[in-house]
């Protein structure tokens, strides 16, 4: 398992000056104004996920602050330096520099999502079929839903499923995991 501190030195964005925010800063980010707005639709989310508002709105802020999961593994890691220096902390494995290229953080949190939310909210088919389709909406955060040939292309592809099982996956779990217990608090 990885630790937070440690994951505070993945990059979420760049600027052209060579600043950069964290992408946990970012997704805290996100998740502080989720929290504030979900309060506005909470009662309607309660009723479609049988939960109580304040629950519904805490899962919202959860969903909404987890939106680039994706960004926590190597195919967007390896997009840039955010500074000189900069490397991967250790025990993170890489992936080919050909794979980088136009990398899918969005994709990536779909998976990722999709694999924590499953086991979760209990890992038997009612909670596999909610994990999935919450992560998919999560993962269109850019405008589009990915189909489920992309989803499979991705998570099966050889070079990132080593990635995700060779440390990646644990990375993601922690820090949902860490947003899970700042967002829904159990």
């Amino acid at each position: 398992m990885r630790t937070i501190g440690e994951l505070w030195l993945l990059w979420g964005k760049t600027g052209g000056d060579g600043a950069w925010h964290p992408a946990l800063a970012h997704i805290l980010d996100v998740g502080a104004v989720a929290e504030i707005l979900t309060r506005h639709f909470a009662k309607r989310l309660s009723e479609l996920l049988n939960l109580d508002q304040d629950m519904a709105a805490r899962l919202a802020a959860f969903l909404i602050a987890s939106h680039d999961i994706g960004k926590l593994f190597a195919g967007f890691q390896q997009k840039a330096i955010p500074f000189e220096g900069w490397t991967l902390p250790p025990g993170l494995p890489r992936v080919p520099e050909a794979k980088s290229v136009g990398f899918d953080h969005g994709l990536e949190s779909v998976i990722a999502l999709d694999r924590w939310l499953s086991s979760k909210l209990g890992g038997d088919r009612k909670a596999r079929a909610l994990a999935r389709v919450l992560a998919r909406c999560v993962g269109a955060h850019h405008g589009s839903f990915h189909c489920e040939a992309e989803v499979n292309s991705y998570r099966t592809d050889l070079d990132y499923a080593t990635a995700r099982r060779t440390g990646w996956a644990s990375a993601q779990d922690t820090a949902l995991d860490w947003l899970w217990r700042i967002f829904v608090g159990e």
